[in-house]
């Protein structure tokens, strides 16, 4: 026996969601009822549904790249055999393009947000962000390598932290432990800039 339950929304979200039912030729209770299974699926294996708009997004931003899934220990394998100082042009500019693919789907706040994903993932064992009185300092906890992997780790996230127009920050690296110190006045300053950029493209 089915039972009926009130949900508030939203009029403007509810419009829109009509519309997507309509285009796929479904009801709005048929396609409501759809999204609340899968929602429901997905929570079964253990993950939140909330986070595949970020997994979407950082596909997004890293398709035009054509990236091939490689396990991580082959890699840094690969990388101690190799000479980072020709690739670190290389690894800076390949940082600037992810972020600037991404800066199209995510603000700054946003990535700082998301940042537990990777945990998710299981890319990284511990990630926090740390919000101190002057400055946000991320720290990250994995496999990062030796000090070849650092290198270009470096290269990458500079590139990637110059795409959304950062550049007031320090990266360390100790043992398998990665923090990222921004300034908070500078950071606070570049999202203000993003925050009215958006808003001006919305007039």
């Amino acid at each position: 026996m089915n039972k009926k339950t009130t949900i508030t929304i939203d009029r403007d979200l509810l419009i829109k969601i009509s519309r997507i039912a309509r285009s796929r030729g479904l009801t709005l209770t048929n396609y409501m009822t759809n999204l609340l299974q899968k929602a429901l699926e997905i929570s079964t294996d253990s993950f939140c549904p909330l986070d595949l708009l970020t997994f979407l997004r950082l596909y997004k931003a890293l398709t035009p790249l054509e990236p091939i899934p490689i396990p991580l220990e082959l890699l840094l394998k690969m990388i101690d055999e190799i000479d980072v100082n020709k690739f670190r042009d290389d690894a800076r500019k390949i940082g600037h393009i992810v972020g600037g693919y991404l800066r199209e789907y995510m603000s700054f706040r946003e990535v700082l947000d998301s940042l537990y994903v990777l945990r998710e993932i299981n890319v990284v064992k511990k990630i926090g962000v740390l919000e101190e009185k002057d400055r946000y300092k991320i720290i990250i906890i994995g496999s990062i390598g030796s000090e070849k992997g650092a290198v270009l780790l470096k290269e990458f996230l500079d590139g990637f932290l110059e795409a959304y127009g950062i550049s007031g920050h320090e990266i360390y690296f100790e043992n398998n432990m990665m923090k990222i110190v921004l300034e908070k006045s500078y950071l606070e300053t570049m999202m203000k800039i993003s925050l009215e950029e958006e808003e001006n493209s919305l007039r």
